[in-house]
């Protein structure tokens, strides 16, 4: 989920041990001053209700909704989900069912991704220092931006941790964030979602 990150004497990004638990998108503790901004950001943006919630986790619940879940794909009379059932209940999940819970604020038409022109116009003006793109190097932004993008990969994707690297549509997404862009976070989500199958 999220983390409160923390900077070394040599300005490298480092995360505190137990940087996956959730938090409130409280202000980063004493000498990180400089995240204060993108806190203050964030709060107010539609993605914030995804950060900030933090409900009780049912291991064995997840694990048997992964056990039954399939993908349905779309016809006339219902859009493409995963269905599963979990303690006898059905339970479908759509990209419209993510839009509702999650509260994004997204519509349908917003794109995943962005001209990779423009993103990289985008990418120069947050002060990103590498060269391979369309895949995103974590460790060639600023720490600011290095932060939000380890929060996108943490809150949005079903990894784990690990890549340095963001593909496309999550870079996308970061820099959606950062400059106010239309983007499609409930698709990005089940597309997620549905890697996991």
């Amino acid at each position: 989920k999220m983390a409160h990150g923390v900077l070394d004497m040599g300005r490298k990004f480092k995360f505190i041990d137990n940087h996956n638990i959730a938090t409130t998108l409280a202000n980063p503790p004493p000498g990180q001053e400089e995240f204060i901004s993108l806190m203050e950001a964030l709060r107010k943006m539609p993605i914030a209700y995804a950060f900030q919630q933090n409900p009780t986790i049912y291991i064995e619940l997840i694990n048997e909704f992964w056990q039954h879940a399939k993908v349905v794909e779309e016809t006339t009379s219902q859009p493409e989900c995963v269905i599963s059932k979990v303690k006898g209940t059905e339970i479908i999940v759509s990209e419209s069912v993510i839009r509702e819970v999650m509260r994004f604020g997204d519509k349908p038409e917003y794109p995943m991704t962005h001209d990779i022109s423009k993103m990289k116009d985008a990418l120069e003006l947050m002060g990103y220092e590498g060269v391979k793109f369309p895949r995103l190097a974590k460790k060639f932004l600023p720490p600011y931006y290095r932060y939000l993008a380890h929060l996108f990969a943490l809150c949005f994707t079903g990894r784990k941790g690990g890549s340095d690297e963001l593909k496309t549509a999550s870079a996308s997404g970061v820099i959606s964030i950062v400059m106010e862009w239309n983007f499609n976070f409930s698709k990005f989500v089940f597309d997620d979602l549905k890697s996991n199958l």
